[in-house]
């Protein structure tokens, strides 16, 4: 998922809703929050998954009472492709507590009701940070999966086709999925869990103490 704090342009919201005047007031909302948009209204649900697919949306929102699509229905489609799009309902009215928490339960990261739309703006901020952790921690749950299999692969005799892992041939630090240059201990014992005690082989000792000397 591209990062909205880049400068590659403005967040591409896709809004699902069937009312032009609710679209209208979603979108003033979001003005007034200073984001920097451009939105895009479907309200048939044969246009989502070809939306999702021609827009790639930072963000969606869904309005839980439009007539044409159940908005569990747009968070399931949602959450099947991806993890960590953010997601909002917004809703006309209060959503039942059992509403409520299987929106959440289903991936929902907020719910905003439509009477208070000036809470809209800080949700799609706190979602579209979410989104990114969850996508950094998938990411980063995806190479200690990896590195592990490497680690089980050589235990059993097994090793695989050598990986390649950028390391730094002065300070020997490792450049991650990120493209930032950690230190070897931290890398390890992020992505496999090792970690390191200090001390001196013999060889080392015998340095230290000549120089000493």
């Amino acid at each position: 998922m591209p990062s909205p704090e880049t400068a590659a342009g403005p967040l591409n919201i896709l809004v699902v809703e069937d009312t032009p005047g609710a679209f209208d007031l979603i979108e003033r909302a979001l003005q007034a929050a200073g984001l920097n948009f451009c939105s895009r209204r479907i309200d048939a649900p044969e246009a989502l998954s070809g939306e999702l697919d021609r827009q790639h949306p930072h963000v969606v929102l869904c309005d839980h009472g439009t007539a044409r699509i159940d908005s569990f229905y747009v968070l399931d489609v949602v959450r099947a492709r991806s993890r960590s799009l953010p997601f909002i309902v917004v809703t006309g009215g209060a959503l039942p507590e059992v509403q409520l928490t299987d929106a959440l339960t289903r991936g929902a990261d907020d719910v905003v009701p439509r009477h208070r739309l000036g809470e809209l703006g800080p949700a799609v901020q706190r979602a579209l940070r979410l989104g990114d952790a969850r996508q950094r921690l998938a990411e980063a749950e995806e190479e200690r999966d990896r590195l592990r299999a490497e680690l089980d692969a050589w235990r059993l005799g097994r090793p695989r086709l050598p990986t390649p892992l950028p390391i730094c041939a002065g300070c020997k630090k490792i450049r991650d999925s990120h493209n930032v240059w950690i230190q070897l201990e931290n890398y390890l014992l992020a992505h496999l869990n090792i970690r390191f005690s200090h001390g001196l082989c013999s060889d080392c000792v015998r340095k230290y103490h000549d120089g000493l000397a």
